[in-house]
């Protein structure tokens, strides 16, 4: 018997008449190689790096699958090799956390945001995404990725190795290890930047230009004294396709009457100091216009912010906070803040919104955060916007609103030092190609 509106069904084990389908779209495709276009200065913090990738020919990009690789070594600052008893190591994430800022313009456009908090989006966005194994080994191959012990994240002697020592930090011995001697480091990886992380083609006739900032070495460097990182060479792997003739043609036709769109998830990370005394802070207009349909917040020390070599600048600290609250245009998401007591360990509310936030809940996997470490160097807070709670979805969008996102803190004291709120918004947006190959995008 069967339930009088449901419909019969096959099993693919029955479908023997059937092969699979065959991709004919494609001619050709190849990673080409692109070297900088100045000169890599070692000498001068701040120093950038140029790209440029000629929009000529026929050949789409795909840049999902273009790569940035750089190999270097960390040495003294007068640029002798470390000594065996250095303690400098560099920070965790670390081919990210070289750059402060990655800007990418298409035939002169800017769609990169311009607000210096690239290595905190590379880092959030790996710390959540990914499943705790991947992290410890592709992504340690790739990035340098090691991540920090909960309660150690400022313990910064890599040669302590009695393990009930509060200074013994076993990731950072990794890290260390790495790079002992001043051994050459290869690193391999796709940028955290938005049109590198949706899978449409670039049209071809459209110039890419990637300027890289470096981050001052106090930032990504750790330990009790000045290092130096001699980056030996920078290359850019760009993925190029061909598309058979057909298929360029019915791109060209498109163009005459519509543009090429490209979906993307725009992610802005923005950053606003408490000063120390302060014991409350509400912040309006931390987003402006359109509003995020996902947010992440968490909150460093600014001196680790800013770049100190004896913090870690992704040092999540709870700072005694007592409240949260985030509210878009006057209404919050939850009918009651999130109340953390961090001083009992009572902040389960809290330590859960990552999961809501990430779609996680109830899944078989979940970042690698444990909920005592949550309080030790990993206080992230999450907020889903969407109605359905799927913003972590690439497949649809959300409806759009605007106004003003304010965010309410309060702490249970007065805050012993300034501190910086690093707050990761998420937006659904759309750039635009139009024939001539101009670009726009609707934010």
């Amino acid at each position: 018997m069967m339930h009088r509106e449901s419909c019969e069904c096959s099993t693919e084990g029955l479908e023997i008449d059937r092969v699979p389908q065959t991709m004919s779209v494609l001619e050709k495709a190849q990673w080409e190689e692109y070297y900088p276009l100045n000169a890599i200065d070692n000498r001068n913090a701040g120093a950038t790096v140029e790209f440029e990738i000629k929009g000529h020919g026929e050949d789409f990009l795909d840049l999902a699958q273009t790569y940035v690789y750089i190999k270097l070594k960390i040495t003294q600052t007068n640029g002798n090799d470390l000594a065996n008893d250095t303690q400098t190591t560099p920070v965790n994430n670390f081919l990210h956390s070289m750059f402060n800022e990655i800007d990418l313009s298409l035939n002169g456009k800017i769609i990169s945001p311009s607000t210096n908090t690239y290595p905190y989006r590379a880092y959030l966005e790996t710390l959540l995404s990914y499943r705790p194994d991947t992290l410890k080994k592709s992504i340690k191959a790739s990035n340098l990725w090691v991540k920090d012990e909960g309660g150690k994240m400022d313990a910064g002697n890599p040669h302590e190795d009695d393990k009930t020592d509060a200074a013994y930090n076993e990731s950072l011995r990794a890290r260390h290890n790495l790079i002992a001697g001043s051994k050459e480091v290869e690193l391999f990886d796709r940028l955290h930047l938005d049109m590198f992380q949706q899978k449409n083609y670039l049209v071809n006739g459209v110039d890419v230009r990637l300027r890289f900032n470096r981050a001052s070495t106090p930032f990504c460097l750790f330990g009790t004294a000045d290092g130096k990182i001699k980056i030996y060479s920078m290359i850019l792997f760009v993925r190029k396709v061909g598309p058979m003739p057909g298929i360029i043609n019915r791109a060209n036709a498109l163009l005459n009457s519509s543009t090429a769109k490209y979906p993307l998830r725009r992610v802005e990370v923005k950053s606003f100091a408490i000063p120390a005394g302060t014991r409350s802070k509400i912040t309006d207009n931390v987003f402006a216009g359109q509003l995020p349909k996902r947010v992440f917040l968490g909150m460093v020390l600014n001196t680790a912010f800013n770049g100190s070599i004896g913090t870690n600048p992704f040092n999540f600290q709870h700072f005694n906070c007592t409240k949260v609250e985030i509210s878009l245009n006057g209404e919050t998401q939850n009918t009651r803040p999130f109340e953390p007591d961090f001083a009992d360990n009572f902040y389960l509310r809290s330590y859960i919104s990552l999961y809501q936030a990430l779609g996680r809940i109830g899944e078989d996997w979940a970042p690698a955060i444990g909920y005592k470490e949550y309080g030790d160097g990993f206080t992230l807070w999450g907020y889903d916007f969407t109605p359905d709670q799927n913003a972590q979805s690439f497949e649809k969008f959300h409806l759009i609103k605007t106004g003003n996102m304010r965010i309410e803190l309060q702490f249970s004291a007065a805050l012993a030092n300034t501190i910086n709120c690093i707050v990761y918004g998420e937006f659904d947006n759309v750039l635009e190609i139009n024939k001539q190959r101009e670009v726009s995008v609707d934010y």
